[in-house]
């Protein structure tokens, strides 16, 4: 039985693989292109919006699993900033953004409007700052946004149903209310449960549990130290319910940024320790962005001044936190400048899209992406990240249990 369970521990490459070219998803030639957001489908279908700020627009482009272009770029809003995008298990997929207040469109998965533009904040009057999307598994969604609270600003987050008809009114999300508070992110789980991850101005990060009613589970946590912090976090969460986030700190070993993480279970309760996700430690990392493949591998994207401009890079991790393979270069063309990398996840695959600045004397501004293949081991049931002993013994309690699923 040992023999067998041996022989059928078999690896893969642990780094992770391109799937075609970087290619271009913007296809304006003219106007200033970045802020893109990326989601993506079980299938492998994937959407990207930015914003134009020469246009004010917000624009689409929608691809298939193979990378090929599904239609042509398309408009979301007239005007508009900072969109983030949501996908649902069918490929809809639903467009926030900022302007005169929170706005939001859903679409199908051939990328036609379902209904007009609609209005998500219930509270006008009051700035917005900070933007978050995220659908969940009913096909509803949830968006969450920092306003004016009479000390700064709060978060507060607004529950729709699949059919874009909000469920609740707005909500407070955080408990700390001393100062500004943005929201970041969110992340949503396969009971359709979610959590918020914010920026205090207390320089901590902090989030908040949701069940699948939309009722806080347990209370408002913290986790990042106080005195080194910057914030900007970013959450992902596996179909389990547990969950990865993602921040830019000053790093005890520089005076420049790194890139943090913490795992967390379902319930909120920490795994392991802090740990740094980037290994170059010479120059400033920052802008980090986090997500989760369908089989339970996390993915950290961060921008990098690692060269004389910058660069986008990324790294992989086991669902212990166990890092698969090092840290990589995602963009090729590397001349200019990168911004606001954004990453997607589905089975074995991930997506990246970043802004990109020509540099130079016409500063052309597009958008960039680039799509990979996990490339996690195939024996590795454990999700240690290597293919060893514990990996034998899950699958010898695996046949031994006749077919369970094993328990990593």
């Amino acid at each position: 039985m040992l023999v067998l369970a041996a022989s059928c521990v078999v690896s893969l490459q642990a780094s992770a693989q391109r799937l075609g070219t970087e290619f271009r998803v913007s296809t304006t030639s003219a106007g200033i292109h970045q802020h893109p957001s990326v989601a993506q489908d079980p299938s492998g279908r994937f959407v990207v919006v930015w914003e134009s700020s020469t246009s004010g627009e917000i624009l689409g482009q929608r691809y298939a699993a193979d990378g090929a272009r599904l239609g042509t770029e398309f408009r979301v809003t007239a005007a508009g900033s900072r969109p983030r995008v949501g996908s649902d298990l069918f490929g809809n997929f639903v467009v926030a953004w900022l302007g005169s207040g929170i706005f939001g469109r859903r679409f199908s998965a051939a990328g036609a409007p379902l209904g007009a533009e609609f209005r998500v904040d219930a509270t006008t009057g009051f700035q917005q700052l900070g933007l978050a999307v995220a659908v969940l598994t009913h096909g509803g969604f949830v968006v969450a946004f920092s306003e004016e609270d009479g000390s700064g600003s709060g978060v507060v987050a607004r529950r729709f149903d699949a059919a874009g008809v909000p469920l609740t009114g707005e909500f407070r999300v955080n408990t700390y209310t001393t100062s500004e508070q943005r929201a970041y992110s969110i992340g949503a789980d396969a009971a359709g449960g979610f959590v918020v991850v914010w920026h205090s101005s207390a320089s901590s990060v902090h989030g908040q549990l949701f069940d699948a009613g939309g009722a806080p589970v347990g209370t408002e946590f913290q986790k990042s130290s106080a005195d080194t912090d910057f914030g900007r976090p970013s959450v992902a969460v596996a179909p389990g319910g547990e969950f990865l986030v993602a921040w830019q700190a000053q790093g005890p070993l520089t005076q420049a940024f790194d890139i943090f993480a913490q795992r967390y279970d379902r319930a909120g309760a920490l795994l392991g320790g802090e740990f740094r996700v980037n290994t170059y430690l010479t120059s400033a990392q920052y802008e980090a962005q986090a997500a989760v493949t369908r089989d339970g591998e996390y993915v950290i994207t961060w921008n990098s001044l690692q060269s004389a401009t910058n660069d986008i890079y990324a790294q992989r991790f086991a669902r212990t936190g166990a890092p698969l393979g090092g840290e990589f270069l995602v963009n090729t063309y590397t001349t200019g400048f990168t911004e606001s990398p954004s990453v997607a996840a589905t089975t074995g695959a991930f997506t990246i899209a970043w802004g990109h600045d020509s540099g130079g004397t016409n500063h052309i501004y597009t958008i960039l992406g680039q799509r990979f293949r996990s490339g996690m081991a195939l024996g590795d049931v454990d999700g240690s990240g290597t293919i060893d002993v514990g990996d034998v013994f899950h699958l010898i309690n695996f046949l031994f249990a006749g077919g369970a699923a094993p328990v990593g």
